[in-house]
């Protein structure tokens, strides 16, 4: 079943969550495993310090991967809206664009990190023996992050193209192989650290190398064709998916934030303990994501059909599954914490071991309002409400953390550090409802 404008108006919403919704979460979620299989297996098999360096090591790529899912996922809701118009040659120019473009990009801005490596991994906080881990891990993040790029990208076309099975295969295989061989060179081969870099990267080209056969398929309707100019439309695709820009790299810049605050309150034992809560975070995070990019071509290719009752059917639905998974994994984490921290922190201190349980159901209470957000800046990049979409995104992601980060723990020590995401999460909610009376789809696409 094909994403069109015939199917959209066809076929009922339940249909769609289960054939395009439902794979393509579990294609992003494994996709995005491999930051959480490296940190279990160097939590548990090499040192906390090794596993700390991962969460300091991390904000560098993520500024670079920003820039990969922002021209992926606003080319991604262009071109859908293009293929529910019948716009065919024109979504096939988006797609061989913004392939041509994340490549060129993605090898020059990671060569450039990496020869600034060290004077970088110091201003984030490594020092000493986290230092020398983030060092043996920066290579081969470097190479993945290559790979990852290229697969997020093409993963995302094959889903607009309407293969998700085949993308939520490929990331399950990908995701497999870096397991393997997180055992095999971290428990077997001893590599450390490094080992568990490597794993990610080889994970991440199986993964791009069976999207790129995808595109050798017959029922292939996406191709790659001359270049014959409309630059414009990538113009345009970057503006509509700068929000997702602000979203990704924007993490990095909270988490050094909320490290060298937790430094300043405890020192080392604030840096470890919030490391289980950025891990947890970002497993909450990767699952609406998850959603979010799921329903991204189902509402593009509805909004390009003029179809505002599937628009609506469509976010309504992923509003729903969000909350459910929100309040899942928050009750979770309130009933059992350690089911996390004992995960993830291994040979630690009583002080330390209680301060990440505290730091974990405190913060727990952003969960929903970061499903909420995120679902709704999604829709807002499918209708190309890029506007709307960068303030939500800009709000919660950086806005509104960077200075309660600044101003709470000063008034009210730990107390302000743990109510930081909460309160973002809840204040960037009431601005988004107020941009969505203007941006329904009854307004965006009236009869």
């Amino acid at each position: 079943m094909k994403l069109n404008k015939e199917t959209i108006s066809q076929y009922p919403t339940r249909r769609f969550f289960i054939r395009y919704a439902i794979p393509g979460m579990v294609g992003t979620l494994m996709a995005n495993i491999a930051a959480l299989v490296d940190g279990i297996f160097v939590a548990n098999f090499v040192s906390p310090e090794a596993f700390v360096a991962i969460s300091v090591v991390w904000p560098i790529i993520s500024v670079t991967l920003g820039i990969f899912i922002m021209l992926t996922i606003g080319a991604t809701a262009i071109a859908g809206k293009c293929i529910g118009e019948n716009k065919r040659i024109r979504a096939n120019l988006i797609f061989t664009q913004t392939i041509l473009v994340v490549f060129v990009l993605s090898a020059i801005l990671l060569f450039l990190i990496y020869i600034l490596k060290d004077i970088v991994l110091p201003i984030l906080g490594a020092h000493g023996k986290i230092l020398e881990y983030a060092d043996m891990y920066f290579l081969p993040l470097v190479v993945s992050s290559f790979f990852t790029g290229m697969a997020y990208c093409m993963g995302q076309f094959v889903r607009l193209d309407g293969s998700p099975r085949y993308t939520s295969s490929t990331f399950i295989v990908a995701a497999i192989t870096n397991i393997i061989l997180d055992a095999l060179f971290i428990i077997v081969f001893k590599w450390g650290i490094a080992g568990a870099g490597w794993a990610t990267a080889i994970g991440q080209f199986v993964a791009l190398a069976m999207m790129l056969l995808h595109f050798r398929r017959k029922k292939c309707s996406l191709k790659i064709i001359k270049i014959y100019g409309g630059w414009i439309y990538l113009v345009r695709a970057a503006m509509n998916g700068f929000s997702e820009f602000i979203s990704s790299a924007s993490g990095g810049l909270i988490a050094w934030l909320f490290n060298i605050t937790a430094f300043a309150i405890m020192e080392n034992m604030g840096v470890i303990a919030f490391s289980v809560v950025n891990y947890a975070l970002f497993f909450m995070t990767m699952l609406v994501y998850a959603l979010g990019e799921s329903i991204q071509p189902l509402i593009s290719v509805a909004f390009g059909a003029k179809n505002r009752k599937k628009m609506e059917s469509f976010l309504h639905t992923a509003l729903m599954i969000g909350i459910l998974m929100s309040f899942i994994l928050m009750s979770i984490v309130i009933i059992n914490p350690a089911l996390f921290v004992d995960r993830l922190l291994k040979n630690i201190d009583i002080e330390t071991y209680n301060t990440a349980i505290f730091f974990l159901r405190t913060m727990s209470m952003a969960f929903v309002g970061i499903s909420l957000n995120i679902c709704m800046s999604a829709y807002y990049t499918s209708v190309q409400c890029a506007g709307a979409s960068a303030i939500i995104a800009f709000l919660r992601g950086t806005a509104l953390p960077t200075i309660l980060i600044l101003t709470l723990p000063k008034i009210f020590d730990v107390w302000g550090l743990v109510l930081v995401l909460p309160l973002s999460e809840i204040i960037t909610l009431i601005v988004s409802i107020s941009l969505y009376r203007k941006r329904r789809p009854k307004i965006l696409v009236p009869y």
